[in-house]
């Protein structure tokens, strides 16, 4: 036996460290960036609105406080990628030109985000945006967030996840990868012959990274907002399995029992108790039986008890109207009554991921 044949053992081990170390590196980089960044946002915004948003307020404190956590998050992330879990093709740097890029539009937008919180405006778009144009559910056609045009115009969608990481200070895309782990030890290493549904797929970021670790399932993103809808077959144009569909995710178009998976990201905080219920009994409707299901969302009321005080604060920060129901929403029970069963939840940070079985056609 050759001595480079005993050495493989060791070779794969080292290489499996050093993928833990890259990505548990990359997440640290990743807070310190968008962390800066969102400190001289939060500087600019008190600038202009006279008035600090509580939750970015002292944010290395609160960052420091939160540091068990952070780091919770950053070791399960990376435990994942030494374990091939997922791959570290899902860390992508970005270009880094595009980004400098963004930062003054997004110094702009601020701006104009601050005015809009300091006079308590919400439902003000402008010419460019699509609520002109198509008939938008009441709760949808509102400035969430307080940013400009909500999520109704291409110039929204352009900033959008980048927005989203200064206001998490880098950590989103890492509690995406959430809801990655169980998809994995369901459909196994490519997803070959199934079937995914995404609801509420926004510009594709998670969308992204499941259609690279699933190369062989097809996915069907779904999305309301035209804008966002273009904006994701642009950056989804290197992913020819996933399709795109401009549709609402409580009045699905799709028959029963037509997908293996169904689950959506960052959704069910932004709409109405009677809303986000449909959109899981739909979801339901649509999986086959033995299909799976389930969500990644924000964390809610005693989940991480001494987190309590953000989910009050945040809001009051942002314009989120539904956001406080979410948080006592037991979603659990409606996932259930709908057929669902074997769930589990896992909480990283400020989210958590739940999902299970349909087990029956409800």
């Amino acid at each position: 036996m050759s001595s480079s044949t005993l050495d493989r053992p060791a070779k794969l081990h080292v290489v499996a460290h050093l993928r833990f170390a890259c990505t548990y590196l990359y997440a640290l980089a990743r807070l310190g960036l968008f962390g800066c960044q969102a400190i001289a946002i939060a500087a600019l915004d008190l600038i202009v609105a006279g008035k600090r948003k509580k939750l970015q307020s002292n944010l290395v404190r609160n960052l420091w406080r939160s540091k068990a956590h952070l780091n919770h998050l950053f070791l399960g992330d990376a435990r994942n990628v030494r374990d091939g879990v997922y791959s570290l093709a899902l860390l992508q740097l970005g270009n880094p030109v595009r980004h400098l890029a963004r930062l003054p539009v997004i110094v702009g937008d601020t701006v104009a985000v601050a005015a809009r919180r300091k006079q308590g405006v919400h439902d003000r778009f402008s010419g460019a945006s699509s609520v002109h144009h198509h008939d938008f559910p009441a709760y949808y056609t509102r400035n969430f967030h307080f940013q400009t045009d909500g999520y109704l115009s291409g110039a929204s969608a352009r900033k959008y996840d980048h927005q989203v990481e200064i206001v998490f200070a880098g950590t989103a895309a890492t509690m995406r990868r959430l809801i990655l782990k169980p998809l994995r030890e369901r459909f196994g290493a490519d997803g070959a012959g199934c079937h995914f549904l995404e609801v509420a797929g926004g510009t594709g970021a998670l969308t992204r990274m499941v259609a690279t670790e699933f190369p062989k399932a097809h996915i069907t993103l779904l999305e309301l907002s035209p804008d966002y809808v273009e904006a994701a077959r642009e950056n989804l144009r290197g992913c020819p399995n996933v399709s795109f569909v401009c549709g609402q995710a409580e009045s699905l178009p799709f028959p029963d029992q037509h997908f293996d998976a169904a689950y959506s990201c960052y959704l069910l905080h932004e709409v109405p108790r009677d809303v986000r219920t449909r959109i899981l009994a739909e979801l339901a409707r649509v999986l086959v039986v033995q299909g799976w299901i389930g969500h990644v969302d924000s964390i809610q009321h005693d989940d991480v008890p001494e987190f309590n005080w953000v989910l009050e604060q945040f809001p009051e920060d942002y314009h989120e109207p539904f956001y406080r129901d979410y948080t006592t929403h037991d979603l659990q029970t409606v996932y259930r009554a709908h057929g669902a069963g074997n769930l589990c939840e896992e909480i990283g940070f400020f989210s958590k991921a739940v999902h299970g079985t349909k087990l029956r056609h409800a």
